[in-house]
């Protein structure tokens, strides 16, 4: 009887820590994907600041061309 009860209790706590571990793995999981998420961003961010940049330089030779 005792020993079952030490058996069952040995179970949860097994289940709650693989499910602590789990819910751990997860938010590092998440964690990593967020800071590629925002890696990217920025690099799109400053792909789009560079294209901005090669069409005012167009307008601006355009502009300067044409006088």
């Amino acid at each position: 009887m005792v020993e079952e009860m030490i058996q069952a209790i040995n179970a949860r706590a097994n289940a709650e820590g693989m499910a602590a571990v789990k819910a751990q793995r997860m938010e590092a999981a998440n964690a990593r994907h967020r800071k590629v998420i925002h890696e990217k961003t920025l690099e799109d961010m400053a792909a789009i600041l560079a294209l901005n940049a090669g069409f005012l330089g167009i307008l601006i030779l355009m502009g300067i061309g044409s006088m």
